[in-house]
């Protein structure tokens, strides 16, 4: 799941997407993947050299994303938890406001 929100216009506009874990993978990804990951596979949590290498190239990753989809603010969550309280509370503003 991944959701997006921008605020243009004092409007919360919310892009929700939940297509699992079982979602085909295009072949370039699947490719430009398994290139990447023979030299950056730590965890881009941990504070060690490697994955701070991982987290460096997800940041990036993140900023070229948001740039290619022209979003104000892109935020990538990790719960399904977080992800709906933040639907909801969005969808909440919007509606009281």
């Amino acid at each position: 799941m991944r959701l997006f929100l921008s605020f243009e216009e004092g409007k919360i506009i919310v892009l929700y997407f939940d297509y699992c874990a079982s979602a085909p993978i295009h072949p370039k990804v699947n490719q430009l993947m398994s290139d990447i990951t023979r030299d950056i596979f730590a965890n881009p949590s941990s504070m060690h050299k490697f994955g701070l290498e991982a987290n460096e190239l997800v940041e990036e990753s993140r900023k070229c994303i948001s740039q290619r989809l022209n979003h104000y603010m892109l935020w990538y969550l990790r719960s399904s938890t977080h992800q709906c309280t933040i639907v909801t509370n969005s969808y909440s503003l919007q509606n009281n406001a």
